[in-house]
């Protein structure tokens, strides 16, 4: 079994990937091995959190950066656990926005589902759209403290319309 460390440097951090054998795993600049240790799918380019992951990552540490790395860890439990057909699964978009929040984003065909990390906890949300062919959905509300029903719902959305 290989062991290997891949520095990430960005936002004022060095961060590292943390790699044995077939699998990674993201270690901020602040942890070590006997602390937290984000875990993530592997980091190939079939991991369709990859680039949200990259970006959370990057970002100096905050709330919405807490906030993200707790919505992702939960989307991969969600991804790891979850039926269905993940391999037609698009990646999840990131995008930092002039205000500092952060927008995760699944564009699919036939749907857009989002969640949106403020800097005040409080006023974070999600958010599902469709086309009239799949029903019109317009859906959206604040994430709660207890959000792992939310995403598990938002997940299951994604991967039955791909």
């Amino acid at each position: 079994m290989n062991l290997s460390i891949q520095k990430i440097d960005g936002g004022g951090t060095s961060d590292s990937v943390v790699s044995i054998g077939s699998t990674e795993a993201y270690l901020p600049s602040d942890q070590t091995f006997g602390g937290y240790i984000q875990p993530t799918m592997p980091l190939g380019t079939d991991n369709p959190l990859r680039s949200a992951w990259r970006l959370v990552n990057s970002l100096e540490n905050g709330a919405v950066a807490d906030q993200a790395r707790q919505i992702l860890t939960s989307l991969h439990n969600i991804l790891t656990h979850s039926a269905g057909d993940k391999s037609n699964l698009p990646e999840m978009e990131a995008a930092l926005l002039d205000d500092g929040s952060l927008l995760l984003e699944w564009a699919l065909p036939e749907f857009r589902v989002g969640i949106g990390i403020e800097k005040d906890s409080r006023n974070s949300g999600w958010f599902v759209v469709s086309t009239s062919r799949v029903g019109g959905i317009k859906a959206s509300d604040l994430l709660t403290a207890d959000f792992r029903g939310i995403l598990s719902s938002l997940i299951t959305t994604v991967i039955f319309s791909t």
